[in-house]
């Protein structure tokens, strides 16, 4: 907290690399959960929901709009991914799954 606050995505981006998963809550998993579908799939909105609903995650569209939300808006607060979901960082990413 006593960092610039500019600082801070940087300083969340070296956390996720570095800290304990196990320790993580649920927006790590959204993020990294947009980013796949987007990479796999296709970006967007329809796209995600589409695979959230074929997968059976979830049958509740409030909770397929709150996993997007969060994942879509946290990652683009880290910039790592896009407005459409689409992966911005790949570099972040394949260090995010290597560990």
């Amino acid at each position: 907290m006593s960092k610039d606050q500019s600082d801070w995505p940087n300083t969340i981006r070296t956390h996720i690399l570095t800290g304990d998963r196990s320790l993580f809550g649920a927006s790590c998993v959204d993020v990294y959960l947009v980013a796949y579908v987007a990479n796999t799939y296709g970006s967007g909105k329809d796209v995600f929901e589409k695979y959230i609903f074929d997968k059976q995650i979830t049958e509740r569209m409030n909770s397929v709009n709150a996993i997007w939300q969060v994942g879509k808006g946290d990652g683009v607060y880290l910039d790592v991914l896009n407005q459409d979901g689409s992966i911005k960082d790949i570099e972040f990413f394949e260090k995010w799954i290597a560990r």
